[in-house]
């Protein structure tokens, strides 16, 4: 059973901040990044599919190492 909350905001022009770039976090902030949201990532290493989504939404999402 999913313990989930379904919870519906408007994240457009918001900022959201990651910690960790692997698959989990890529799923994650492609929702946001879909829904206009702006994304900081930190993380050491970064995944393949993250550095996708940086080359797709460009100023949108910043990656710092």
């Amino acid at each position: 059973m999913n313990k989930g909350f379904p919870l519906f905001i408007q994240i457009q022009g918001k900022q959201f901040l990651v910690y960790g770039a692997g698959n989990v976090a890529a799923r994650r902030v492609r929702g946001v990044l879909r829904y206009g949201g702006a994304v900081r990532v930190i993380a050491l290493d970064i995944g393949t599919e993250m550095a996708e989504l940086k080359k797709q939404y460009g100023k949108q999402l910043v990656i710092e190492q």
